[in-house]
């Protein structure tokens, strides 16, 4: 049984397990695509209307680069609420969206996967798992 990809340790969310190696490969190729979904509570008021939530969404949405040289970037970067974000990638590296957030002034209180693929995480409780269903497509 082999994990497919990791969680930061302040981090919650949908773990994929798997005993097919093709799916595996699939699942932890940095070139593979494959969409993953997170909820972002983080520190602040992100009032849509404000120029300057506006510009730090902006700049999260267009990709960051850290003082070591390291890109980080979103496929897309939505507002949900007051102090809430979805945030979309197709890669993921260490503290991804962790260091793209610090890199705006946001300090990530959350963050939960909540979708890998076309697995959703929906209402199952922390620490409970179930079985892949046919329509759960990856």
């Amino acid at each position: 049984m082999a994990v497919c990809g990791r969680l930061d340790v302040n981090s919650t969310g949908l773990l994929l397990f798997t005993q097919d190696g093709t799916v595996a490969k699939k699942l932890l190729d940095p070139k593979g695509g494959i969409e993953k979904e997170y909820l972002v509570r983080v520190d602040l008021n992100l009032d849509p209307l404000t120029d300057k939530i506006r510009r730090k969404v902006e700049v999260l949405r267009a990709g960051v680069t850290s003082d070591e040289g390291i890109t980080y970037r979103a496929k897309s970067v939505e507002i949900l609420n007051a102090n809430q974000l979805r945030v979309i990638l197709t890669e993921g590296k260490n503290r991804h969206i962790r260091r793209m957030c610090e890199h705006v002034g946001l300090r990530v209180m959350a963050l939960k996967r909540v979708r890998i693929g076309g697995v959703k995480l929906g209402s199952l409780p922390v620490g409970q798992w179930r079985y892949l269903q046919p329509n759960d497509k990856i």
